[in-house]
């Protein structure tokens, strides 16, 4: 099973790396020579690098299990490598919950949304709790 992960991990690394190649020729072959085409390339280049780091963190998180697992394979079953796989595996899982916060840090538009998510629940509770006060002080003798 840790072998088809590892395997994953690699091909993902792989195919990453050919992209980002093809991207770099395609935009080294462009001329860039309008003002819009400019602001064009910035735009991707902001965006292809939000991506990097998406994928930086997805191999510094699955890494360690990759590696982990190939030892587990190799050496055997003891109890420190259970540890470890159990820390590596709760590791994997972080980086579901680091991708938002990476999106929201790199992409302005989600970024936005969320403050204004935030702002309205942020009104909505402060009103809330300013009307439960309101009404526990009328009620009290």
């Amino acid at each position: 099973m840790a072998l088809f992960g590892n395997v994953g991990v690699l091909l993902t690394t792989v195919i990453y790396i050919r992209r980002h190649k093809n991207q770099i020729q395609v935009l080294q072959v462009q001329q860039v020579t309008q003002a819009s085409e400019i602001a064009n390339f910035a735009r991707l280049m902001k965006f292809a690098v939000g991506i990097f780091y998406v994928y930086l963190v997805f191999l510094i998180c699955y890494l360690p299990y990759v590696i982990g697992s190939a030892v587990f394979v190799i050496a055997g079953s003891n109890i420190t490598l259970k540890k470890l796989h159990i820390s590596f595996t709760t590791v994997v899982f972080l980086n579901s919950s680091l991708n938002p916060v990476i999106y929201c840090w790199k992409m302005r538009h989600i970024r936005h949304a969320v403050m204004n998510i935030l702002r309205t629940m942020f009104r909505r509770w402060s009103h809330a709790s300013h009307e439960t006060l309101e009404l526990a002080g009328n009620t009290m003798p």
